[in-house]
């Protein structure tokens, strides 16, 4: 007899764990298929070693799985190329995307930074207001009930009478007090006649469900060893598995899926330890993320679906986005611990309200990022300072800690041409590898150069010192990638309705940022693919209960 699963869910990250979390507490008998290791954080996020900051043990960066052709722009992309010290730290004004994640129970949670956002209201609606992207099949009121679900999940703190977001209740958890860098910040954006705002994280200020409150190591993007951090992991995964009705399997790739005669997403054929398996399932869950859940759909094609699974208007793959970003690394004129705290502690919504929105063609939010990702410990930032011998060694002794960024994030307008296709080349499972086509408009570039020159200005007002510019035109270290299978009402123009269902196979759902049709107007996406896992959920546990797998 072969075992089926009420659900199979593939992916472990802010989509598919939140969806395992949902199904069992459902009384649903779950399989989680996670192709990463599962983590101990005390075990392995030991920040107290020496090279803590130089060890990369997620696999976030996996050349194995995809290709990125490179981008050569015009001399306006000159003006926004990285520098060091007025120097331009490279040559090429456009590099091969470089897709940052975490490979590992939890997703790319476990190294996020827990910003939580909802997403303004206007952000579901953008063609119909402003005229640009394209609005989404369901409206901000549809899901703040599930936003408010995931916040207490998550345990976000943050400040609810922010006047750039629309109203609602407080925050599970009050707002983290703003590090020193930010409250320098703050005062040099009133000067602007802007308004700074604590960010709102998951990561409780106290004590909260068995999670204790963060000890401010500044250590969220390498993995919190403390547990206080709300990963996917921790939050979800940990409760779920408690039920009993869930099992994981680390190590275990989904390599296809399979369709039955009626049309129906019949089983995951898998590779782990065993190695090749087939596993049956009534309903199948991808949140395998914005480019493996493409390539998986495109790789199960059958004689069904020719051109790929749940593919059959050929807009698998289409609308990849990213964010847009720029940092300014500054350096202060006295002390502001800029190593220790919370790594994006606040937030300037400003840029985007309703009323800017049409006119820069996409909304953006600036930030503070106490120590730049990368140049937290004093070994990362003697890389970036200048001279030799006992000059180097004075700015050293100067600037440590004295250091910190200004930052500018904004959406990526959809593009159809932007796209995940496979390639010629196979990886190591003989599975062909993504071909990622992301190319940068002219839209873009202006988006780009607003950014800088509103983090420059916000600079010379707090009275700070430029030492180094980042953008998205060579830093391509992308991690909030979106949009391969967006929704939609109209299954001509989308791959998935509202409840994550797709149009092509009724009992095939995805729970990922493949469905989001836009990006927020510059805020983080994990909130809402969390809050959007959760509404997906409560359909899939509706369809089951009534013993319609369709």
């Amino acid at each position: 007899m072969k075992e089926v699963y009420d659900a199979i869910i593939i992916g472990s990250g802010a989509g598919g764990g939140t969806v395992a979390y949902r199904l069992t507490r459902a009384g649903m008998k779950v399989l989680l298929l996670e192709q990463g290791r599962r983590y101990d954080p005390l075990e392995d996020f030991p920040l107290g070693q020496n090279n803590w900051e130089r060890w990369d043990h997620f696999d976030t960066q996996n050349p194995d799985s995809y290709v990125s052709p490179p981008q050569y722009l015009g001399k306006r992309a000159m003006g926004l190329v990285s520098t060091l010290h007025g120097s331009p730290v490279v040559q090429n004004p456009r590099l091969a995307l470089n897709y940052v994640r975490a490979s590992g129970l939890g997703g790319t949670t476990l190294r996020y930074q827990a910003e939580a956002h909802r997403f303004p209201e206007h952000a579901f609606t953008m063609k119909s207001l402003f005229g640009i992207a394209d609005d989404w099949p369901l409206s901000y009121q549809e899901l703040a009930p599930y936003y408010a679900q995931a916040e207490q999940l998550l345990g976000v703190a943050g400040d609810h009478r922010n006047p750039f977001k629309p109203a609602r209740e407080p925050f599970p958890m009050p707002a983290h007090p703003l590090g020193c860098p930010s409250q320098h910040i703050a005062a040099g954006a009133a000067r602007l006649g802007l308004t700074l705002s604590s960010n709102s994280l998951a990561i409780p200020t106290r004590p909260y469900r068995g999670r204790p409150a963060c000890i401010y190591c500044r250590g969220c993007g390498h993995g919190c060893p403390v547990g206080d951090k709300g990963s996917i992991d921790v939050v979800m995964i940990a409760p779920a598995e408690a039920t009993g009705k869930l099992t994981i399997k680390t190590g275990a790739r989904a390599l296809r899926i399979e369709v039955n005669r009626q049309g129906l997403a019949e089983a995951v054929i898998w590779k782990g330890e065993g190695g090749i398996q087939r596993t049956y399932g009534r309903t199948i869950v991808v949140a395998g993320g914005a480019i493996e859940t493409p390539r998986l759909l495109l790789n199960s094609a059958s004689r069904s679906f020719p051109h790929g699974l749940a593919n059959t208007n050929g807009l698998v793959g289409a609308y990849l986005m990213t964010h847009l970003s720029v940092v300014l690394v500054v350096l202060f004129d006295e002390p502001v611990k800029s190593y220790q705290g919370l790594p994006i502690d606040s937030r300037i919504w400003d840029f985007s309200s309703p009323e800017r929105v049409r006119e820069q063609g996409g909304g953006f939010a600036l930030g503070v990022m106490g120590s730049p990702e990368g140049i937290v410990s004093p070994a990362m930032f003697a890389l970036t300072a200048p001279g030799w011998g006992r000059k180097h060694k004075a700015y050293m002794k100067q600037y440590y800690g004295a250091h910190s960024s200004i930052f500018g994030v904004a959406e990526e307008i959809p593009k159809k041409e932007n796209r995940v296709r496979l390639s010629e080349t196979k990886d190591t499972d003989g599975v062909p590898k993504a071909q990622v086509s992301l190319a940068l408009r002219d839209g873009d570039l202006k988006l780009l150069e607003l950014m800088r020159d509103r983090c420059r200005e916000l600079a010379r007002a707090s009275g700070v010192q430029e030492i180094a510019l980042y953008t998205s035109i060579d830093s391509m270290g992308a991690t909030h990638v979106a949009g391969t299978a967006r929704m939609g009402r109209d299954a001509r123009d989308s791959v998935v309705n509202a409840s994550g269902q797709t149009h092509d196979v009724p009992n095939l759902f995805i729970a990922d940022s493949s469905v989001l049709v836009t990006q927020g107007c510059g805020d983080s996406p994990s909130l809402t693919i969390t809050a959007l896992a959760l509404k997906i959920a409560d359909h899939i546990v509706a369809k089951l209960k009534s013993g319609n797998g369709k």
